[in-house]
């Protein structure tokens, strides 16, 4: 009943290759309570390269030079030996009306989603911890795949968030007492207003949220059980302590 487990995948099709894991582990064991996943986007390995174009459906992401490319579905066309670059094809262009291809690197694409790897975690019928780390970024709807993890109590998150991806927070969160969420991105006060959600928060840590000293301040102001905030790279300035001085 105490059982954890920890998967780290670092082949290119590593989403689809956790989901096949998960489904193999909750058949082993369905009660597990605890589970750390790690994809090949935020943890990469130079020997994971491959030359063929077996992928199929991917996803983009880690794009520097095109950043509003990432999260981008698309079609791996073939692997183009001169440039060690994969050919994809994406598949909605109705926002990149002249991009119709895109030449990109075996550690920017992965196949599968994060929405199907923590949608195959309902799985496990009372999943009590969750630690993720992905190069892809979450989004609302893959947030929305955390709602039938009815017993999660603690969520650890490192990777990109899309800046609406908390917005349901109040119906993700259910007894959610602990929380880290470490982002790279431009999200902000408004997370911060969606994790407020979370009123039976106890333990909460945050990373390089883009936030302002009142914004922090409205957040623990909000969360009455939080005995313990940890932040990093944000600002934490005379409302913030003073709301802090009230717990």
């Amino acid at each position: 009943s105490s059982w954890a487990c920890t998967l780290a995948c670092y082949r290119l099709d590593a989403h689809q290759g956790i989901v096949q894991a998960i489904e193999f582990l909750a058949g082993l064991c369905p009660c597990l309570k605890s589970i750390a996943l790690s994809d090949p986007g935020f943890a990469y390995k130079e020997d994971c390269w491959r030359s063929d174009s077996s992928l199929g459906q991917v996803t983009l992401h880690g794009l520097k030079a095109s950043p509003d490319l990432n999260c981008r579905f698309g079609k791996v066309l073939r692997y183009v030996e001169e440039k060690m670059r994969y050919q994809v094809k994406l598949d909605d262009t109705s926002e990149h009306k002249n991009i119709k291809t895109v030449l990109v690197r075996p550690e920017n694409i992965s196949s599968g989603s994060p929405k199907s790897v923590l949608a195959s975690l309902s799985a496990f019928k009372s999943l009590l911890g969750l630690q993720y780390s992905t190069g892809s970024a979450l989004d609302r709807a893959t947030m929305a795949s955390l709602t039938k993890l009815h017993e999660l109590q603690d969520f650890k998150y490192r990777g990109r968030i899309e800046a609406d991806a908390l917005q349901d927070m109040s119906c993700v969160s259910h007894g959610l007492k602990k929380l880290l969420l470490s982002v790279k991105g431009s999200v902000g006060n408004e997370a911060l207003k969606h994790i407020s959600n979370c009123k039976a928060l106890v333990e909460l840590s945050l990373s390089d949220f883009k936030s302002s000293d009142a914004g922090l301040a409205g957040l623990v102001d909000s969360t009455p059980l939080l005995s313990r905030m940890t932040c990093y790279d944000m600002p934490c300035g005379h409302r913030t302590h003073s709301v802090l001085a009230k717990h």
